[in-house]
């Protein structure tokens, strides 16, 4: 991997967007200290621009940037621990000739991955705060990607039923209160925002990472700074008047780039958090551990055969335990799961059994999966009804 280095000094007023890049560098350590805004004054910061600063972040500010790069950068969409319960293992994986787009229909919701003929994606699900959510993407003359639009819904449970023993997977920010900025409730405590990246620059040296973003977060903007350096990347953001608000940092393994660490600071509130990846001998992703922040620690991690998962666990909101069964053709044949991070794991012990149900296509492709469920209430398994959901692969 080339050694680049990119920071990028700019100023930012309220009024106008004004950007000039002034030099390179290298890459600033994690000193922990608050960084100065982009023009690196000295003077006193003004009370209005700290205000919009904290308006700006409790109005749902900075998230983690490169995980979603790394995403766009593979083109594709593959199973890891902290999947969304809901959705299916093998959602996204099919059999035969690359498809030019998978659906997945699951009542009113739809994931779509999609590429065009030069297999560049078009959209996508992206992982953001706990849930799936859409993501199309635009590019410019150069093949380069210049927009970035994901529709963000935060829900209060990403399961098909309600009650107490519903397993969830890792905390997800709060979903942020309506506002005259934000869409209307998509159902009851469901609520729906779109966030608008923009691509202004890219690194003079690797035309494929971009330098400079500028964000509509559907409740405020923002213009992040991302540099790089052999095996590392950060990413500084900044609010509308250029006051730093967030530094997130990234560490890729030597021996296969891989991405295996993360940090988080919050330069004004002062929290602090880091979460570090695992990957197996089959190069799959099989844990993520993180801390720190507002959130108490917590973790997820998977066993494989192969690439499919076969047991998996996660600590919150309570620790469950879940083995995956699969068949002779490769498809999800049942799922059972286990309250508690540590316990009997047989037939009688289960609290959760779901069972499946295929109609194939002919490469073998499931295009329709019917769901049983059986939960234990007191002594007994109460069946439950299951999902019905549909794919479409062209």
């Amino acid at each position: 991997m080339l050694r680049y280095l990119a920071p990028v000094f700019f100023i930012m007023l309220l009024s106008v967007n004004l950007f000039a890049q002034t030099g390179r560098g290298s890459v600033p350590p994690d000193t922990g200290k608050a960084r100065e805004g982009p023009a690196g004054s000295d003077a006193e910061a003004d009370p209005e621009s700290d205000a919009e600063g904290d308006a700006s972040r409790a109005r749902g500010g900075p998230f983690p940037f490169v995980p979603i790069l790394e995403t766009l950068r593979r083109g594709a969409v593959s199973w890891r621990p902290d999947w969304p319960f809901f959705l299916p293992q093998d959602a996204f994986a099919v059999n035969g000739p690359l498809p030019r787009e998978i659906r997945l229909i699951l009542g009113e919701e739809e994931y779509a991955l999609v590429w065009d003929e030069n297999r560049r994606l078009l959209e996508c699900p992206l992982l953001f705060n706990g849930n799936f959510c859409r993501a199309v993407l635009s590019y410019n003359p150069q093949g380069m990607v210049s927009l970035l639009s994901i529709q963000v819904t935060e829900t209060p449970s990403v399961l098909p039923f309600e009650g107490p023993a519903a397993p969830a997977p890792l905390p997800r920010a709060e979903a942020p209160q309506e506002g005259p900025d934000q869409e209307s409730p998509k159902g009851e405590g469901e609520t729906s925002r779109s966030i608008e990246i923009e691509f202004l620059e890219y690194d003079a040296l690797e035309a494929e990472f971009p330098s400079l973003l500028r964000i509509n977060s559907g409740e405020g903007w923002f213009f992040v700074v991302l540099e790089y350096s052999s095996l590392r990347a950060s990413e500084t953001w900044y609010d509308a008047g250029g006051n730093a608000l967030a530094v997130h940092s990234y560490r890729y393994s030597p021996d296969d780039g891989t991405l295996r660490f993360a940090s988080f600071q919050d330069l004004l509130g002062g929290e602090e958090g880091m979460e570090e990846y695992y990957y197996d001998s089959w190069g799959n992703l099989n844990a993520i551990e993180n801390e720190g922040g507002s959130s108490p620690r917590s973790s997820c991690s998977a066993l494989y055969r192969s690439s499919q998962p076969r047991y998996w666990r996660f600590s919150l909101p309570e620790p469950w335990r879940f083995m995956l069964q699969w068949d002779e053709q490769g498809l999800l044949a049942g799922i059972k799961g286990y309250r508690g991070g540590e316990g009997g794991e047989g037939e009688a012990d289960a609290d959760w059994d779901s069972r499946y149900e295929y109609t194939l296509d002919e490469w073998g492709n499931w295009i329709e999966r019917r769901e049983r469920i059986m939960i234990r209430r007191g002594d007994f398994l109460i069946p439950t009804p299951g999902t019905t959901i549909h794919r479409r692969i062209d």
